[in-house]
């Protein structure tokens, strides 16, 4: 358990340094973030599929070992297991991240 919370906080990390590499002046890392997302969302519900949720990591340039480690992360920010991530959302968890009491 430790191991996979080690390796989402290692995702996580990488994602935010790969965003700050590509942020525009005058824009924020979590506008960068939700933009990369945007350019994938087929259906412009501000939502992406895992197909589309992938293609936006790789793009952004995280390099994954291997898909299926990306399905399960998939898995773990799809808080209403509906087979989509509001990268909205996600964008604020990422950037805003509640503190544990």
């Amino acid at each position: 358990m430790e191991e996979i919370e080690e390796q989402r906080r290692s995702f996580e990390l990488a994602i935010k340094n790969k965003i700050f590499q590509k942020v525009e002046r005058g824009q924020s890392e979590e506008s960068t973030l939700i933009r990369c997302f945007k350019h994938h969302d087929a259906d412009n519900d501000d939502h992406v599929s895992q197909e589309e949720w992938i293609k936006a990591i790789e793009k952004i340039g995280i390099a994954v070992i291997s898909h299926i480690h990306l399905q399960h992360l998939f898995q773990f920010y799809d808080l209403a297991q509906s087979g989509k991530i509001n990268y909205r959302d996600f964008a604020v968890y990422l950037y805003h991240p509640i503190p544990i009491k």
